[in-house]
C-alpha cells in the first residue's frame, strides 16, 4: 500500500501541474477571443517536454531518429521566428512609408505640379508594396499555425489532417490574392488598387474564421487529453480506497470525493463531445463563425468542470494523507 500511496502522490503532483497549466485563464481567453497573431514562442514551448523525453532515452536507432526529428522541428521554429520578425518589420516599414507619402499627397489637393504627380506615382508604388507585405504577414501567420498543428501531441492523425487541409486551402486563397496584387503596376488605377485591397480583406476574413476554428480544435484536443488522464486517475484512486477499506479504515469521505471527482470529469467529457460536434459542423458551413462561438461555449464549460475537478483532487490528496497516518499494512502488489 505504501508503494501505491507513494505512486499516487507523484501522480497527483503531476496532475496538479498539468491542470494548473491547462486551466490557466489566458488559455480560455484565447479560445473565446482568438487573436489575429500567434506567438511562435508559445508554439516553441511545446517542444520542451519532447526534448526532455528524448534526452532520457538510450541511443538506439529508433531513438536517434526521434532525436533527429525533434532537432528538425526546433530548427523550423527558429526559422519561423526569424521569418516572422523579418515579415513584421517589413510590414510596419511599408505602412509607415505609405502613410508618410499620403500625408504629403494630401497637401497637393487639385494641384497638377510635377512634384504632386511624382507623389501620386509614389503613392501607387507604396500602396502595392504595403499590400504585398500585408499578404506576406497573413501567409506567415498561416505557416506558424500549421507548424503548431504539426507539432501537437494531442491531435490524432485524422484531426491533424482535417485542420491542415483547411489551412492549406486558406494559403491557396491568399496566394491567389497575392498574384492579383503582383499584377498591378504604375499604370494601375486607384480603383484597381482598391479592388486588390478588397481581395486581401476577404481572404484575411476567411483566414481569421478558420484560424479560430483551428485554434479551438487544438485547445479542445488538449482538454480531451486531460480528460483521458483524469479517467485513468479515477481508477487508481478507487483501487487506493479499496486497500484502505480492506485495512478497516473509514473511506466514506474519500469515496464521496472520488465520486465527485469522477462526476466532474464526466460532465467535462460531455461538454467536450458537444464542442467536437460543433467544430465538425462548422467545417462544412459557409459561415462558421456562429457555430465556432457555440463550440467555444461548450469548451469553456468543459474547462469550468475540469477546474472544479482540480479543486476536488486537492481535497482527495489531503484525505489520503490523513488516511495514510493510520495505515498498518506494508505493501500493495496491485497495478501501478
Amino acid at each position: 500500500m505504501k508503494k501505491q500511496i507513494k505512486s499516487f502522490f507523484v501522480l497527483a503532483i503531476l496532475m496538479l501541474s498539468i491542470m494548473q497549466i491547462a486551466y490557466a485563464e489566458n488559455d480560455t481567453d484565447e479560445v473565446a477571443n482568438p487573436k489575429p497573431t500567434l506567438s511562435v514562442r508559445k508554439v516553441g514551448d511545446t517542444l520542451k517536454p519532447v526534448a526532455t523525453k528524448l534526452r532520457a532515452m538510450n541511443f538506439t536507432d529508433k531513438n536517434k531518429t526521434l532525436r533527429i526529428n525533434a532537432t528538425k522541428i526546433r530548427e523550423k521554429y527558429k526559422l519561423a521566428i526569424a521569418k516572422n520578425a523579418n515579415v513584421k518589420d517589413k510590414y510596419h516599414k511599408a505602412r509607415s512609408v505609405l502613410n508618410e507619402t499620403k500625408k504629403h499627397l494630401s497637401e497637393c489637393k487639385d494641384s497638377d505640379s510635377e512634384e504632386c504627380s511624382e507623389l501620386k506615382r509614389k503613392t501607387k508604388h507604396h500602396s502595392k508594396d504595403f499590400l504585398i507585405n500585408s499578404v506576406e504577414k497573413v501567409l506567415a501567420f498561416l505557416e506558424r499555425l500549421k507548424e503548431k498543428v504539426e507539432s501537437s501531441e494531442e491531435l490524432d492523425e485524422e484531426q491533424m489532417e482535417e485542420i491542415l487541409s483547411k489551412l492549406e486551402e486558406n494559403i491557396v486563397n491568399v496566394e491567389e490574392a497575392k498574384s492579383v496584387i503582383e499584377n498591378l503596376d504604375n499604370e494601375s488605377t486607384t480603383e484597381e488598387l482598391r479592388d486588390a485591397a478588397g481581395v486581401i480583406k476577404k481572404a484575411w476574413a476567411r483566414v481569421q474564421t478558420h484560424s479560430k476554428w483551428a485554434i479551438g480544435k487544438l485547445t479542445n484536443a488538449k482538454i480531451h487529453g486531460i480528460i483521458i488522464r483524469s479517467e485513468k486517475l479515477v481508477e487508481k484512486l478507487e483501487k487506493i480506497s479499496e486497500r484502505f477499506d480492506e485495512n478497516e479504515q473509514d473511506t466514506t469521505d474519500l469515496d464521496a470525493l472520488i465520486e465527485d471527482f469522477g462526476e466532474k470529469i464526466e460532465l467535462a467529457k460531455e461538454q467536450y463531445r458537444l464542442a467536437l460536434e460543433k467544430y465538425r459542423e462548422a467545417l462544412d458551413d459557409a459561415n462558421p463563425n456562429e457555430i465556432v462561438k457555440e463550440a467555444n461555449v461548450h469548451m469553456k464549460e468543459a474547462h469550468k468542470y475540469l477546474r472544479e475537478s482540480h479543486k476536488i483532487l486537492k481535497q482527495i490528496h489531503e484525505e489520503i494523507k490523513d488516511l495514510k497516518q493510520g495505515n498498518t499494512f506494508e505493501s500493495y502488489d496491485g497495478e501501478e
